[in-house]
């Protein structure tokens, strides 16, 4: 989970070890889904490729203590 600087700051990307989402490129839109963290249901309204990385944006905020190691 990192602070999103292009929104506002918020809370809203999350980077997995590994993904099954598409992120848009080469003109192909990205994949849509949800992942449920912590018992709370969030929507990928964004996948973005950056670097080696999959940035998920979500659309809500994720809690401030983290959620490192959860599995999703």
């Amino acid at each position: 989970m990192f602070v999103n600087k292009l929104d506002n700051n918020r809370r809203n990307l999350l980077i997995c070890d590994q993904s099954v989402f598409y992120p848009t490129s080469g003109g192909q839109l990205h994949d849509t889904g949800s992942f449920e963290i912590l018992g709370e249901h969030y929507e990928c309204v964004d996948v973005l490729k950056v670097g080696k990385c999959v940035l998920h944006v979500l659309d809500k905020d994720l809690p401030e203590e983290g959620i490192k190691g959860i599995t999703v």
